[in-house]
């Protein structure tokens, strides 16, 4: 299929629908895009090609783990965090959260950006002042709450 899919209405009436380019021309034969197929296993799958399609699935997230294993760090840590809160250790979880941002900031700060994965948004300046303010903040106004002891 050539060309890119774009929305069109092909009527007053109906939702819109999603219609593929033909050589290059915006009008005229626009044929509807085929769905893709599902992974679900139909009468013909044989269990050599499940067990394919789940070793390639397990590689691909092997894969993603190595090349954004600081973001998958920090994301592990801020869910760290909100289980323990979600647990009524408030104090603990917001300190892991606060604890967890101020180490994505150092490590925004010091890995290379080609390393670092979805951690870089915007300069390294940027990212790095941003997570450590944020981390700073939610650990000190969780250390500002007076303890009552139980």
């Amino acid at each position: 299929m050539a060309g890119p899919a774009r929305w069109r209405r092909p009527s007053a009436a109906g939702p819109p629908r999603r219609v593929a380019e033909r050589d290059g021309q915006a009008g005229g034969t626009a044929q509807p895009v085929a769905r893709r197929q599902t992974a679900a296993a139909g009468p013909g799958d044989t269990a050599a090609a499940r067990s394919g399609r789940l070793r390639a699935l397990r590689s691909a997230a092997i894969e993603w783990l190595r090349r954004e294993a600081v973001f998958a760090a920090v994301l592990a840590g801020v869910t760290l965090g909100l289980l323990l809160v979600s647990q009524d250790r408030w104090r603990r979880g917001l300190l892991t959260v606060g604890v967890t941002l101020v180490l994505a900031g150092i490590a925004r700060m010091t890995v290379p950006g080609r390393r670092i994965g979805l951690l870089a948004v915007r300069g390294r300046v940027f990212d790095t002042v941003l997570l450590l303010v944020l981390g700073g903040s939610v650990i000190a106004l969780t250390s500002a709450v007076p303890y009552i002891g139980r």
